[in-house]
Formats: C-alpha cells, structure tokens, sequence
C-alpha cells in the first residue's frame, strides 16, 4: 500500500536533506521514477547513487511504455502507476555500473 509520496521539485535531491534525515531515521523505502528520456535517466542515476550512501531500501521504477509518468497516470489511470510501483526492481550498484558502462 503506498502511503505517502514526495515529488521532488527539480532533480536535485541535495536540496531535501531534511526530507532524507527523516527518511534515513525510519528507514523508509524509497522508489524512483523519474522521465524515461536522457534527463530523467540521469537524475535516477545520479539520484540513486547518492542515496545508496544512506542504506535506505531502493527501488526504481521501470515505465517504458511512456516518457514520462504524468503522461502515463493520464492515459492509463491510477491503477497503471500503483502497478509500476509494486512492480519496482531494487536499485543497485549493478545499475550504476551497467549505467557508465553504456555512456562509453
């Protein structure tokens, strides 16, 4: 069941220290999904390798169906985004690697 969800203004999450300090204390999980184009890609990346320094449990979002979720939720409704939420895979540093390996 999701409870509580935060979107983020701009895709620096350095700026919400004190939203990551209550996160960190309750070991909240937290699930990523950002834009499919390079953008959003880059903020997931970046975003989840800053957060996998705190050892909070990580998810990211896999939307390939469309750009981005506003666009999604839109057209395909609530259901389509709770789906993509339960349907998180955890974020790694598998990911980050496959990430730097494919800009090369």
């Amino acid at each position: 069941v999701l409870y509580n969800a935060v979107p983020l203004l701009g895709s620096k999450i350095e700026n919400h220290k004190k939203l990551i300090t209550k996160i960190w204390e309750n070991k909240t999980p937290i699930i990523l999904g950002f834009d499919e184009d390079s953008t959003g890609k880059d903020a997931n990346m970046s975003i989840g390798k800053y957060l996998l320094n705190f050892d909070i449990p990580l998810y990211t979002i896999q939307n390939n169906k469309y750009n981005d979720l506003a666009k999604a939720y839109e057209i395909e409704g609530k259901e389509y985004i709770v789906n993509l939420i339960r349907t998180a895979k955890p974020f790694n540093e598998l990911d980050l690697l496959i990430d730097e390996l494919t800009k090369k």
